[in-house]
Formats: C-alpha cells, structure tokens, sequence
C-alpha cells in the first residue's frame, strides 16, 4: 500500500509474468481521485491499460513470452491517493 501524490506517476519495473499464463494486475485506491494503470512488455509495447474515471482498475492479458513487465499506476487527480496494488 503506497501513496501516490496529485499528478503523480508510479511505475513498478521489472515485474515478471510467465508466457501463455493468464496475469493479472489490480489496484485500488482510497477513492479520493482517478488511477489509471498501463501494462507494457520488455520492449515498451502496451499490452493492457484501464483508464476510467476512478480509482480501482484492472488489467487481465495471457502474454506471449515469458518475461518482464512495467507497470505504471497515474494519479489523474490534484490530491493524493493511499492505494494498493495485486498481482498473480
């Protein structure tokens, strides 16, 4: 559980998730402003994102290879945001 500042971007590197296995990415906030949640592969291709208007999203994509990831959590909103972050 982390705290993320108005505007604010975090971005967790090097996350792996196996090839041909269902991986899962969830967050949820504290519900004081919006998060949006990008997913990309090792060569910065997005593979999923979740982008409404409130603080709990979720990304589910089966990759193709086995390796790491970068997720990147944005604090849409002017004050902070106290969520947590899941992964399989």
């Amino acid at each position: 559980v982390v705290t993320l500042g108005g505007g604010a971007t975090d971005n967790y590197r090097n996350v792996r998730f196996d090839g041909g296995r269902y991986a899962e990415v969830y967050t949820e906030g504290s519900g004081r402003t919006n998060l949006d949640v990008y997913i990309y592969d090792q060569n910065g291709n997005l593979v999923c994102s979740d982008t409404d208007s409130s603080d709990i999203a979720y990304c589910g994509w089966t990759p193709r290879w086995t390796g790491p990831f970068t997720i990147k959590v944005i604090n849409r909103g002017r004050s902070s945001n106290r969520y947590a972050l899941i992964t399989n």
